[in-house]
């Protein structure tokens, strides 16, 4: 860890403990859709969650291989994660297979990410949620490892180009995207109804995962039904591993996007099938 990257984090958690109590702490719009101390506070918690996987991979470094490199970097973001394997795919074609398991572990990770970050705003939304990712984890995990074989410690340039989580710049961003993806569901439900959160979600979750599982977790079992909730958070995981496949056929190897393409399909697929099944026997 540089003395920088460092420094960043020191700052943004002395900002928050300075600026966290002065912000009002209820809805500021007629709406009752922005509430500037819930979508800070979301924010920093969100930029410590990613920062705890940004040092593990800094402090353990690339030569842990490739395995750790995508589970570390699905801590941070399993977007970019997936983004920088896909160059690193372009540049040695013969790691394409392992670099999509690799791939497949972050998405993996992600999943859980979200299921811990819902479930901790919505206690109520534990078991909708396991129901909804756990089968989708499993295959990732599957996938991951018959991909990856015995190669997870190959001799590869595993060194991701990851930004810093607490950069300010980083959290700025992300914060004012989680209020506008909190404003718009709170607006949208309160005046076209719960249903509406699910076409939200399928929108939101293209650029990213966390900002609309916070929203609607807040949601849950109040404005949205708790199965609704999940449904939201399923389609916006699905819109997201699609933009991840994109990425990977962007600017990667072909191998590489076809091989995520399948594992992103498998996981859509038997997650789907699972949620439906139990939305049939216990909706």
């Amino acid at each position: 860890m540089t003395w920088l990257e460092l420094r960043s984090a020191l700052v943004l958690l002395a900002m928050s403990f300075v600026v966290l109590p002065l912000l009002p702490n209820h809805a500021v719009d007629p709406w009752g859709g922005f509430n500037p101390f819930s979508v800070w506070l979301m924010t920093v918690l969100i930029a410590a969650l990613s920062y705890a996987g940004y040092v593990a991979m800094r402090v353990a470094g690339p030569e842990r291989g490739i395995l750790f490199a995508g589970a570390t970097g699905g801590i941070v973001s399993s977007t970019a994660t997936t983004l920088s394997f896909a160059h690193i795919s372009a540049a040695q074609p013969g790691l394409s297979r392992q670099l999509a398991g690799a791939a497949s572990i972050a998405g993996g990770l992600s999943l859980v990410r979200c299921f811990i970050i819902g479930s901790a705003v919505a206690p109520q939304l534990l078991l909708p949620l396991a129901v909804a990712l756990g089968p989708g984890l499993a295959v990732f995990i599957v996938s991951s490892l018959i991909l990856i074989g015995k190669t997870g410690r190959a001799d590869a340039s595993t060194d991701l180009k990851l930004t810093n989580p607490f950069e300010l710049g980083s959290v700025l961003r992300f914060g004012a995207l989680l209020g506008a993806v909190s404003f718009l569901a709170k607006t949208l439900v309160r005046f076209l109804g719960p249903d509406s959160i699910v076409v939200i979600a399928l929108v939101s979750g293209i650029p990213d995962l966390d900002a609309i599982t916070l929203s609607t977790a807040h949601l849950a079992g109040t404005s949205v039904p708790l199965n609704t909730a999940a449904i939201a958070v399923l389609l916006a995981t699905c819109s997201n591993l699609v933009t991840k496949v994109v990425l990977a056929f962007g600017s990667g190897t072909r191998l590489y996007g076809w091989m995520l393409a399948l594992v992103t399909l498998s996981v859509i697929a038997i997650g789907g099938a699972c949620f439906a099944g139990f939305l049939a026997f216990w909706g």
